[in-house]
């Protein structure tokens, strides 16, 4: 059984736009708002088919690997870690509970796309690597 979750979100992909400061504190642009909302929304329902087909629970702990391939319209450079960042904020909490549980990251920019999209591949890589401190003060308890 693999552990893969895989889903398209159509449309051109949109790069995760810098935090604003404002003297009344500091939001997300509504335009990266509503991707990631739609990223995690296309997530959820490939998620539920994933555990219809697989009749497994999907783990929310561990490691994980994210690939994407972002399909652009045109050819006007885009930032490929503001892409990939849109897509992992996304999926936070419905596929990781943080984003700092992906230890592999592949993104692949593709130009010139007549469909735009974004193909998103997560796979479990297995449970989260003990840190060694911690490691340390489990066997020095036991």
């Amino acid at each position: 059984m693999s552990l893969t979750v895989r889903f398209e979100l159509p449309g051109p992909p949109q790069p995760k736009q810098r935090a604003r400061v404002t003297s009344r504190g500091t939001f997300t642009p509504a335009a990266t708002r509503r991707y990631e909302k739609s990223v995690g929304q296309t997530a959820a329902a490939a998620l539920h088919l994933w555990r219809m087909d697989s009749h497994t629970d999907w783990p929310l702990d561990g490691e994980y690997r994210l690939s994407c391939v972002f399909h652009l319209p045109g050819y006007r450079l885009a930032d490929a870690d503001n892409l990939g960042k849109a897509v992992s904020d996304g999926i936070e909490g419905v596929l990781y509970t943080n984003d700092r549980q992906v230890g592999q990251v592949t993104l692949l920019r593709v130009y010139g796309s007549e469909r735009p999209r974004t193909e998103v591949e997560l796979t479990w890589i297995g449970p989260r690597p003990v840190r060694a401190k911690a490691a340390r003060k489990r066997k020095a308890v036991a």
